[in-house]
């Protein structure tokens, strides 16, 4: 790992392949169509993700000020429930966007009442059967701008609690954009909605949210060695080591 570097980052939605290499959700992202999120939706909605889960669930955060206040950023999160997108905008203080799946905004080609609310949150779509690279690329549009982009690099939601491997694909992600990762260790979600279970507990948790400070790596850095390094990091923060179990009952 390098210390952090100052490379400047310019207009990502400039620049990259043309849009006749892209989808038609890329496209839209890429003329600006989902390019600026509202401010006051998304200050509502961390707003009440927050003081909802502090009065429920319990929630709790800490390292706050490991947070850099502006410049492109991966936020890379432990994921174990549906609810975890919103514990970490509500708990994490930095504006971040977030890639999702292009069917939730709506049929192909248009967006939906619902997707429309999600762009205003900050949501950007990925097109289906896209893949890594139609998922890295957006990401680095998103990065070349600045933003912070919230990543789970387990992929998927953990069953058990316990940390999954992280695919490689944050260390590609971080390779290319060439940005700080910041690790969050967020654990206890699963106890109130886990993967499976139809509704949330009204009181479950508590929820921890533990911030990292940033890593940066070298181009040296293998994508696998960069997974691999920061899980072992967010395992830390956790208070398990790389070869510890991480177990988190929900019973």
């Amino acid at each position: 790992m390098s210390e952090p570097g100052t490379e400047p980052h310019g207009p990502g939605l400039q620049q990259g392949p043309g849009t006749d290499d892209m989808t038609p959700v890329e496209r839209k992202l890429a003329i600006g169509e989902a390019a600026t999120p509202s401010p006051f939706w998304y200050w509502l909605a961390t707003f009440l993700s927050r003081w909802v889960g502090r009065i429920f669930w319990g929630a709790r955060v800490s390292g706050t000020h490991h947070v850099p206040a502006e410049g492109a950023l991966i936020v890379a999160v432990t994921h174990e429930s549906v609810l975890d997108p919103p514990f970490a905008s509500g708990f994490v203080p930095r504006k971040m966007r977030f890639l999702a799946r292009s069917s939730l905004f709506g049929p192909e080609g248009e967006y939906s009442a619902w997707g429309r609310f999600l762009l205003k949150l900050g949501a950007v779509p990925i097109e289906r059967g896209g893949g890594a690279r139609a998922t890295l690329r957006t990401a680095r549009k998103l990065l070349r701008r600045g933003d912070a982009v919230l990543i789970f690099p387990e992929g998927t939601r953990s069953t058990d609690g316990e940390v999954q491997p992280f695919r490689r694909g944050i260390g590609l992600m971080a390779r290319s954009a060439k940005c700080a990762v910041l690790p969050v260790s967020l654990r206890g979600s699963r106890r109130i909605w886990p993967k499976g279970r139809k509704f949330p507990r009204v009181f479950g948790g508590p929820v921890h949210v533990k911030i990292g400070a940033p890593l940066t790596f070298d181009k040296t850095t293998s994508a696998e060695e960069i997974a691999t390094q920061l899980r072992d990091v967010i395992l830390d923060l956790r208070g398990t080591g790389a070869g510890d179990g991480d177990r988190d009952h929900a019973d």
